[in-house]
């Protein structure tokens, strides 16, 4: 399976000061705290450039995370052998998923501050259509063609598949305010066995 990096790489360089200078800023002070103006001044650029390329903060937060989250999966795309099976390529994202995307600062401002839902929510057809879906439907494909998985809609597969998880890991804590104990092995496990089961897999 080769990284889906295109989108990555077609960036404006611009827009990639500006994310690698604003992410930080943002971990550091929060989504709510942080303004356009120190953004700008941490990238080196002017307020008209920013707003040349994204609409708002909020705009400009969800593209940020969003390009962090995809050079992270592209990264472990990059390290998975084509040899594994589907349910063991399955497996292995919710391992990542759940150990490196949900721990990663940026993501953490996102869990922490429920108002940075709808930022991101302003990128549903994107998402939808983007690498880290597309490796998604890619692995579910290829689990129906080796009849591991049932037969089923891969569209609509993997949004359930992608709502479980930003359910249960960004969601939940974000709307109700609740803390994950420190081991979460327990939940892993479950919500693996879900996605699987939901697929076709019975163990």
């Amino acid at each position: 399976m080769v990284a889906e990096s295109a989108h990555i790489e077609s960036l404006d360089p611009r827009s990639v000061k500006l994310f690698e200078a604003g992410i930080p800023v943002f971990i550091r002070y929060g989504y709510r705290k942080t303004t356009v103006e120190e953004i700008c001044r941490a990238a080196g650029m002017s307020k008209r450039t920013f707003y040349e390329m994204f609409k708002d903060k909020a705009d400009f937060f969800a593209r940020a995370v969003f390009r962090s989250n995809e050079i992270l999966i592209s990264e472990w795309l990059n390290d998975l052998s084509e040899s594994l099976n589907a349910v063991t390529k399955i497996e292995s994202f919710i391992e990542f998923y759940t150990r490196s995307l949900i721990n990663q600062p940026i993501n953490q401002v996102l869990i922490g501050e429920p108002e940075t839902m709808g930022a991101m929510g302003s990128l549903g057809h994107e998402i939808m259509v983007s690498p880290i879906t597309a490796i998604m439907a890619q692995i579910i494909e290829q689990g129906k063609a080796e009849k591991v998985f049932r037969e089923q809609d891969t569209e609509m597969a993997v949004l359930m598949v992608f709502s479980l998880l930003d359910s249960m890991y960004w969601l939940g804590p974000a709307i109700f305010g609740f803390e994950f104990a420190e081991d979460t092995s327990f939940l892993d496990s479950e919500i693996r066995g879900f996605v699987l089961r939901g697929l076709g897999v019975m163990r």
